[in-house]
C-alpha cells in the first residue's frame, strides 16, 4: 500500500470496483487507518466484504484472522496491532457489481445510453452495439429506438 495520500486513494478507490480478491502487505503502525480507509471506500459493502488478516507469516506466532472489514475496523478500536500484516481482501460480489451497472442505464433513454457510450469514445457503431449488449436487444433494436426518438 502506497504511503502518500493521493496514490493511496487512488489505489483504495479502484478497490471499491475491483471483483478479483487483492492482497495488501501492512506496517502495524498504519493497519488501522488502512482498514478504516478501506471500510469508508466500500462503504455498505464492508459489512459483508471479507478481508483476511494474516499476521507475522512465516513465523513462530503465525496468525491469520477472516471477517468483514467492518469486524476488522472494529477489531482494532479497541485491539493494538503487533507485527507485520498482510491483508487478503475480497472482491466485490459480480452479482452486485452486475446489478449497479445495470440500474445506471436503466434510468436512461436508448439515445442516453447511445451517447454515453460515445462520450467514452466509441464511434456510433460500436456504443449502439454495446448499448444493445447492456439492455439485452439486438443493435437492430437499438438502431430503430434511435429513429424513433
Amino acid at each position: 500500500m502506497p504511503q502518500a495520500n493521493k496514490e493511496k486513494a487512488a489505489v483504495l478507490e479502484s478497490l471499491r470496483g475491483e471483483l478479483r480478491t487483492t492482497i495488501f502487505y501492512e506496517a502495524p503502525h498504519r493497519l488501522k487507518k488502512t482498514l478504516a480507509s478501506m471500510a469508508e471506500v466500500c462503504g455498505e459493502e464492508a459489512g459483508s466484504r471479507q478481508v483476511s488478516l494474516c499476521r507475522e507469516l512465516t513465523k513462530k506466532f503465525e496468525t491469520v484472522e477472516t471477517m468483514t472489514l467492518a469486524e476488522a475496523v472494529r477489531k482494532y478500536d479497541t485491539e493494538e496491532p503487533r507485527g507485520e500484516y498482510v491483508l487478503v481482501v475480497e472482491g466485490r460480489d459480480p452479482e452486485a457489481a452486475s446489478a449497479e451497472r445495470s440500474a445506471a442505464w436503466e434510468s436512461m433513454t436508448v439515445a442516453e445510453h447511445v451517447a454515453s457510450y460515445e462520450a467514452k469514445g466509441l464511434d456510433r457503431k460500436a456504443a449502439m452495439k454495446a448499448a444493445a449488449a447492456d439492455r439485452g436487444v439486438s443493435r437492430r433494436d437499438i438502431y430503430q429506438a434511435l429513429l424513433e426518438d
